[in-house]
């Protein structure tokens, strides 16, 4: 820093799109452009593909191969080298479900298909994956995981998170980050398979009132300790390097402008050391938007002063001379500038990027593994353990009508539904495309890709046949119409629906129902009076109103992606025991829509002929084609003090079939002094496969830290009294009995 100019310090905080650096409309590169940017301006950082944005879905390039975009990628090093001094960029890109913007990449479901997985071991090892993915590009920087937790779903970005719980949003964030960094230190971020992750969005972003994408949030700053900083805590003892800021505002307030939020809270509290970027253009939306600055200078002055350390501009370089204006009229000091500069600079270290701007040492043979057989087979059986048999009603001879192992290859199933044959669908938002790929013929690159119809036609175990009908806005009347006679053939009926791919602000939504179109179709299948098996292919739990009633089973497959059509027809056909558990609550009407632990007195009505909250399906929910059964519940002690409790449960699967269970421990207060306590709250789970006729014994160990709440007046407590565990349907209860109910630490509460 000591050869650095003020000017060469401010172009470190500074982040533009690569498409800025280019011809309009091409992938060449402009040399005036570029030679500005990077040697009058020295940005320290560049961001995207080029390609991110699809205009004509008929002639839109698919994307960059990761050996492309690493050709892509060394002429801009190269300019940066060029200066003195010579400082490499920090090259970032949305890798979010796989590198899902480098073609030819192993694509991975969504996060909370991930979550519904309840195994940590899933979310490390697609993290690793993506990461090397993405760092053989080129690209060392990985603008993921998402950790909001998901407690409106009318938010357009729910499919990107870990799902609705803090703790299981934590676990899995925390397995993601290692998994992506190599680990919980910065030791290994130097190596060609490991990438500095960026969690996302700090904070609160999950909770806009209105469930459209960056609007207000109204968070109490208890409710915000208590359920929305956990996940990002998580990360960050997991060694999590930088973090993404929320562009909307809390209870008024733009967390841009939020000093109190990104440095009181992020820093002081937390213990977060490493880089705070902004999200997309939102220091200008301080002016623009949230009318918060007069003018772009004072937003500058607002988020620098925040604790910003890095400005997504991203499509000009005004940031830069704004902020050296700042400095020069003594308004920002130098020190400031320092601070946010050796942060940045620590990472290209940490990151190897001064040795090695491009790709470390290994990383040209490392690119032959992009999209290999073997890491194909852990996207896939991340899929198949992703699903989630929600319904499955005795409609065949008095027996559950899944799996379809009754049929025959004489039988003949009719597959219906704009679901059905879409690989688009399968995958949603950020695949290929920001707003998803824009056609089926995308995936002519991924040999396995295959769709719900193909994947079991493939399966040769019945004669299968498909029929679109609707799309996810519109009906074919003829396609109906071929529906209605061809359904007078069928056995059986797999009607698959959900939504197009989406991402952001252009999939906010004013009504959770599903399409009118898609409950024409069923409509039209109801008719045919066949065993109907639903499939979900959606990126949040759209009200199903009348298809959850009529159909014989469901089955939700989240957003799977290309392997997602093998994975759902292994759970039909009964090659799969579905294992998967809902990550979120499932509404069953748009007007009570809440996630599971704010809900005391579910079932009081107050003379109401209706529950203060009836859900479609509850958090942690999901069938398996086996019986299981929990037995035994105990504990090592009825009382806890400094001391922890263990906590004993027998689980036996009484058949027919092998199968893998979640086991799920909530813990409840009874009362709880200054808040109303939650109906319950996961704290431990765990995972086990069993035999048919085999039981096993799981034991979890609780400590009084698993009680710990915040209170309005910001102090956290761990309070003396009664607490109930329920796993399953089974319950055990100890009193907490500590010397004093004395408030605690916030760092001690976060940690």
């Amino acid at each position: 820093m000591a050869e650095m100019t003020l000017r060469d310090k401010i172009g470190q905080m500074t982040q533009i799109d690569s498409t800025i650096l280019l011809k309009p409309g091409t992938l060449d590169i402009d040399y005036d452009k570029a030679g500005y940017a990077l040697k009058n301006v020295k940005v320290g950082s560049v961001l995207n593909t080029p390609l991110s944005i699809c205009n004509d879905p008929n002639t839109c390039k698919v994307g960059l191969t990761p050996a492309e975009m690493k050709t892509f990628i060394q002429q801009f090093q190269a300019y940066a080298m060029s200066n003195t001094p010579a400082i490499p960029l920090l090259y970032g890109l949305d890798s979010v479900h796989g590198a899902n913007y480098l073609y030819g990449a192993t694509l991975f479901p969504h996060n909370n298909g991930l979550a519904a997985t309840f195994n940590p071991e899933f979310a490390a090892k697609s993290a690793a994956i993506t990461a090397k993915d993405t760092r053989v590009a080129g690209i060392p920087w990985v603008f993921s995981p998402v950790l909001d937790v998901a407690i409106q779903p009318l938010w357009p970005r729910f499919y990107e998170s870990f799902g609705e719980d803090p703790y299981l949003a934590g676990v899995m964030g925390a397995a993601y980050t290692q998994g992506m960094q190599g680990g919980s230190d910065r030791s290994n971020l130097t190596a060609p398979f490991t990438g500095a992750g960026c969690m996302k969005h700090f904070i609160g972003y999950s909770g806009p009132r209105n469930g459209k994408d960056r609007t207000d949030a109204w968070i109490p700053k208890h409710y915000l300790k208590q359920y929305f900083v956990p996940s990002f805590q998580a990360a960050v003892d997991a060694g999590m390097t930088t973090v993404m800021v929320n562009s909307a505002s809390i209870n008024g307030v733009p967390v841009h402008a939020s000093k109190e939020l990104l440095t009181d809270l992020l820093r002081t509290e937390m213990g977060f050391e490493g880089i705070v970027v902004t999200d997309w253009e939102d220091i200008k939306k301080l002016v623009s938007y949230h009318r918060l600055a007069a003018n772009d200078e004072e937003a500058v002055l607002m988020a620098v002063e925040a604790g910003v350390d890095m400005s997504m501009v991203p499509l000009d370089t005004s940031f830069a001379d704004i902020l050296f204006n700042l400095v020069n009229s003594g308004r920002v000091t130098e020190n400031r500038i320092n601070e946010s500069v050796k942060r940045i600079l620590q990472l290209k270290i940490d990151l190897g990027l001064f040795e090695y701007p491009v790709v470390p040492p290994g990383g040209d043979e490392l690119i032959q593994s992009v999209g290999s057989t073997e890491e194909v087979a852990v996207a896939l059986e991340t899929a198949r353990r992703s699903i989630t048999l929600l319904k499955n009603d005795n409609q065949h001879n008095g027996s559950p009508v899944l799996p379809l192992n009754w049929v025959t290859k004489d039988s003949t199933i009719l597959v219906v539904g704009p679901a059905g044959d879409s690989l688009t669908n399968q995958c949603g938002g950020w695949t290929f495309h920001w707003q998803g790929a824009a056609s089926n013929r995308e995936f002519n690159g991924y040999p396995t890709a295959r769709s719900i119809f193909t994947a079991m036609s493939e399966s040769g175990k019945s004669n299968i046949v498909y029929k679109r009908g609707c799309d996810f806005d519109s009906c074919s009347e003829n396609e109906l119409a071929d529906i209605a006679a061809m359904g007078m053939a069928a056995d059986v009926i797999i009607l698959a629906v959900g939504e197009a791919p989406e991402s952001e602000s252009v999939g906010n939504i004013n009504d959770l129902t599903i399409s009118d179109s898609q409950l024409r179709l069923y409509d039209t299948v109801a008719k045919l009076n066949k065993p109907i098996v639903t499939v979900l292919i959606e990126s949040r739990p759209r009200v199903l109103g009348r298809i959850a009633t009529g159909s014989a089973a469901i089955l939700m497959a989240y957003l799977p992606c290309t392997e997602g059509g093998r994975a759902v027809s292994d759970v039909i056909f009964g090659d799969l025991n579905p294992s998967g558990k809902l990550p979120f609550t499932y509404p069953r009407s748009t007007g009570d829509i809440e996630v599971y632990y704010h809900k005391p007195w579910s079932t009081y009505s107050q003379g109401s002929s209706s529950p203060f909250h009836d859900p479609l399906f509850d958090f942690g929910f999901g069938l398996s084609y086996s019986n299981l059964g929990y037995s035994d519940i105990s504990l090592s002690s009825s009382t806890m003090a400094e001391d922890s409790v263990t906590v004993s449960v027998t689980v036996t699967n009484y058949g027919p079939l092998p199968a893998r269970e979640t086991v799920l421990l909530f813990l409840r207060q009874h009362f709880r002094r200054y808040v109303t306590p939650e109906e319950k709250m996961l704290k431990r789970f765990s995972q086990v496969d069993l035999e048919v006729n085999q039981s096993t014994q799981v034991t979890f160990s609780l400590s009084a830290e698993d009680v710990k709440y915040w209170t309005p007046s910001d102090t956290c407590l761990k309070e003396n009294g009664v607490y109930d565990i329920l796993i399953a349907d089974k319950q055990a209860t100890f009193t907490l009995n500590l010397p004093a109910s004395a408030p605690i630490s916030p760092r001690q509460f976060l940690v």
